[in-house]
C-alpha cells in the first residue's frame, strides 16, 4: 500500500497565507489613524497645561510687578526661548499689549496690560484637526484653526 504524499505534508498554502497578510493589512490601514489621531490628542494636553501654566506665570508677575504689567516674552517670564512642549509638538509664543492695543515694552513707562499665549503645532502634530491653542488675559479659550466654531473650541479644549 502506497501512503497518500499529499496527505503526510502539513502547512499552510499560498491563497491560506495571502488570506492572513490581507486580513492583517486590513486592520493595520483601520487602527493606524485611530493610532495617530489618539497619539495627536494626547500631545494636546501638554500644550493646554503649558498655556495654563503661562498664564498663571503672566497672572503671578502682573500681580508683583510695580507697576502692574505682564511679561511680553516668554523669557521675561523665566523660560528659555524657543518655549516648546515636552517632545517638541507645540511652540508657546506670548504676544502682550498696552492700553492703546499696540505691542509694549513690559516697563513702567510702557506697561503691558493684555497678553495672548499661543501653543503652534510642530511637525506630525501640525496635522491635528483643532491645529493650535490659544488664551489670553481673560481667560478666554480659542483656536488658531480659521472658521472655528465654539462647538471646535469645546471639542479641543
Amino acid at each position: 500500500m502506497k501512503r497518500n504524499a499529499r496527505c503526510l505534508i502539513k502547512g499552510f498554502t499560498l491563497i491560506e497565507l495571502l488570506i492572513a497578510v490581507t486580513i492583517v493589512a486590513i486592520l493595520a490601514a483601520i487602527a493606524y489613524p485611530t493610532y495617530n489621531d489618539a497619539m495627536r490628542k494626547a500631545r494636546r494636553a501638554d500644550a493646554k497645561s503649558l498655556l495654563l501654566e503661562i498664564a498663571a506665570r503672566q497672572e503671578q508677575l502682573f500681580s508683583s510687578r510695580a507697576p502692574n504689567t505682564y511679561g511680553n516674552t516668554v523669557t521675561s517670564l523665566g523660560y528659555a526661548n524657543p518655549l516648546q512642549t515636552e517632545g517638541g509638538w507645540y511652540t508657546l509664543t506670548v504676544a502682550a499689549e498696552n492700553t492703546a492695543g499696540a505691542a509694549c515694552a513690559g516697563t513702567a513707562a510702557d506697561p503691558c496690560t493684555a497678553f495672548t499665549l499661543t501653543a503652534t503645532p510642530q511637525n506630525d502634530q501640525a496635522k491635528d484637526r483643532c491645529e493650535g491653542f490659544t488664551l489670553n488675559h481673560f481667560g478666554v479659550k480659542g483656536l488658531t484653526k480659521a472658521g472655528a466654531t465654539p462647538n471646535d473650541i469645546a471639542d479641543c479644549w
